[in-house]
């Protein structure tokens, strides 16, 4: 993903466009090669003739995946829009929109390796909101960028801020469903899939009429309600934790 924009850039300039997206097809068939010979375990036990209830009536697993498709919204407007933003209202070159792009996803990358240390030390369900109100912070930081290093720097908390959200979410979806761990995890997954491909389709319907750097700041309401929504999880899991100490 950090890489990606780079080459497209480079790509773009040297009029090699199709270069990209042919090495990345390239990958994904040896990717899909290499895992097919690989053989995987079962992620969840298999009971034969018995019904799997899914956990589809608790309210807690509908939060969770309520703020999977807040962030996506929130990184399809990133992912999606960066370079059409500052090439087209910034009037930045497509080589520096590509830099700060790289250097959002790569301050994503850098973020979880963070974060995979401060929940060493921290709940997860403490972290979560404090990242997703970094995510809307950001959002209405990036429309102040006009120059390459702004940019950079503007794309880079936002990178920072979108980190590890994904992540979190599915472990502490994960470790409150322990028994549908695989099916709570693919049906998140779609969440953030959906969140992507609204989020990213609504910039497109609101540019006829908006500015991009509008819509980046109306984009921060996304991550600010999944912030909401992150602390309605913590607090349910906490009401758990008691209830499991003190059933009296």
């Amino acid at each position: 993903l950090a890489v990606t924009p780079v080459l497209a850039g480079a790509a773009l300039d040297r009029g090699l466009w199709l270069t990209v997206p042919v090495l990345l097809a390239a990958a994904n068939l040896a990717l899909l090669l290499v895992v097919e010979r690989l053989n995987l375990p079962e992620p969840e036990p298999r009971h034969p003739g018995a019904p799997i209830v899914r956990p589809l009536g608790a309210p807690v697993l509908w939060l969770f995946v309520g703020i999977v498709a807040l962030y996506g919204v929130a990184e399809s407007v990133y992912a999606n829009w960066a370079v059409v933003f500052l090439t087209e209202e910034r009037g930045l070159g497509v080589a520096a929109a590509g830099l700060a792009l790289t250097a959002f996803w790569a301050a994503l990358t850098a973020g979880r390796l963070v974060v995979a240390a401060v929940v060493l030390r921290a709940r997860p369900a403490r972290v979560l909101p404090v990242l997703a109100a970094l995510m809307a912070a950001a959002c209405l930081l990036v429309p102040l960028a006009r120059s390459p290093r702004g940019a950079v720097l503007a794309f880079a908390l936002g990178g920072l801020g979108c980190s590890a959200v994904f992540p979190l979410t599915l472990g502490l979806a994960g470790r409150r469903f322990p028994a549908h761990r695989a099916w709570v995890s693919t049906a998140l997954f779609s969440a953030l899939v959906c969140g992507l491909g609204a989020g990213s389709l609504a910039t497109g319907l609101l540019h006829a009429r908006l500015d991009l750097g509008t819509i980046f700041r109306l984009a921060a309401l996304a991550p600010a309600l999944a912030a909401f929504l992150a602390v309605r999880a913590a607090a349910s899991g906490a009401a758990r934790e008691r209830a499991r100490l003190d059933p009296a």
